[in-house]
């Protein structure tokens, strides 16, 4: 059985991603298609809108046959590491094919920068080397010195979010001499971060929901817009940010500095954020914070890391190999039957009931199945509904 793997969040699942499931299944025709998808925090250090298992009964409504959850210490990070995480269990899935959306569409030309990076040239490091000595980021730098060796063309595709995920992809697929072909589709609608309504974009949805106008996103989701109404996004997100705001006031310069990608003097940066006497929000500490050098998206990931008391160590602990199991979410009798023609080729732990199947995890992989329960009982206390350990009490889903 040939399938096709395609790497999500879900956040919320949208007419764009049902465009993407579809679009690449006309195009390949697998037998399966498995989706890896972020748990109960998103890459960009924010909580999810809805449970893993409501977003995984979307997949599976929309045509995907399995769910897997990908493990916070991926889920949470950055995007190289995040595409190294999702990468390597659509190995161990042993799937043919990985899709995934950008807004280029191009795979020769996004493959030709991800060779390039992956590969890092002396000439590549070079020149990467001189732009951040200019006291600018490391994407930025790398967008340089991209153009600088490949042109602009090249460069400017590193400008948009899904073709620089997209690129991370294929580093990971190169780095890994993993066997995935990969293909792209090219997104349909605004960039990512746009607001427009005439748009697929998740973060424009997850806007009218905090601002209470989720009816006018009707026409763009393939659920009834109410399943949005009720899903209390905006006092878990406040909640989240009161709770991190309140623990970066009580940290200690140590605890700051045991976090992961807090470099030396970050910290500093940190605690000054919320010595001012006036009132202070999640936001502002986020842009008193961040930089040329230090963007909002890596201080949001700090901020998460703190929030789970989630310690540098145990981070880079989980990242010196693959993830050590396959989660299942849901899945459907394609999904099923493909699990069971292919038990003996999946080379790690399925884990489909958490509280009976842990017996198959050693110690180093059960600490990460920690992570993901710790972060998911952040998520449910946050969200109010109170009911903890989800994760033992909840069975994969199932639509037949």
């Amino acid at each position: 059985m040939k399938a096709l793997g395609i790497i999500a969040e879900y956040n919320p699942f949208h007419n764009g991603h049902r465009f993407h499931i579809h679009t690449s299944q006309k195009c390949l025709h697998p037998d399966t298609t498995i989706i890896v998808m972020s748990g109960p925090f998103v890459q960009r250090g924010t909580p999810a809108v809805l449970d893993k298992w409501k977003r995984c009964k979307m997949a599976l409504s929309n045509g995907a046959d399995l769910v897997c959850e990908l493990p916070f210490p991926w889920a949470s990070a950055g995007a190289e590491k995040f595409a190294e995480g999702a990468v390597a269990i659509l190995d161990v899935l042993n799937c043919c094919y990985l899709s995934f959306g950008s807004e280029s569409g191009d795979i020769e030309s996004l493959s030709t920068v991800a060779r390039l990076l992956s590969e890092e040239t002396p000439s590549f490091q070079s020149e990467l080397k001189k732009h951040l000595e200019c006291g600018i980021s490391f994407a930025k730098s790398r967008e340089d010195a991209v153009r600088s060796l490949l042109g602009r063309e090249m460069a400017d595709m590193m400008t948009h979010p899904n073709n620089t995920l997209g690129i991370e992809y294929l580093k990971a697929i190169n780095r890994s001499r993993s066997h995935l072909q990969p293909i792209t589709i090219k997104r349909q609608g605004a960039l990512h971060d746009q607001a427009a309504l005439n748009s697929f974009s998740s973060s424009a949805i997850r806007q009218l929901i905090k601002t209470n106008n989720v009816d006018r996103a009707a026409d763009y989701l393939p659920y009834p817009s109410h399943v949005l109404k009720n899903t209390l996004f905006s006092s878990l997100e406040i909640d989240f940010e009161r709770l991190t705001a309140a623990k970066l006031l009580t940290a200690s310069r140590s605890q700051l500095l045991d976090l992961p990608d807090v470099t030396e003097g970050l910290e500093f940066a940190l605690q000054n954020s919320v010595r001012d006497s006036q009132a202070f929000s999640y936001q502002q500490i986020i842009d008193r914070v961040s930089s040329k050098r230090i963007p909002k998206s890596r201080i949001r990931r700090i901020l998460l890391y703190l929030a789970l008391d989630i310690s540098r160590e145990v981070l880079y602990q989980s990242w010196k190999a693959a993830p050590p199991y396959v989660r299942i979410l849901g899945m459907n009798d394609r999904g099923r039957a493909y699990l069971a023609e292919n038990k003996k080729k999946i080379h790690c732990p399925v884990l489909i009931n958490v509280k009976s199947n842990q017996t198959q995890l050693d110690n180093s992989a059960k600490k990460i199945l920690r992570l993901d329960m710790q972060a998911q009982n952040m998520w449910n206390y946050l969200h109010r509904d109170r009911v903890l350990f989800q994760d033992y009490r909840h069975s994969p889903i199932l639509v037949f």
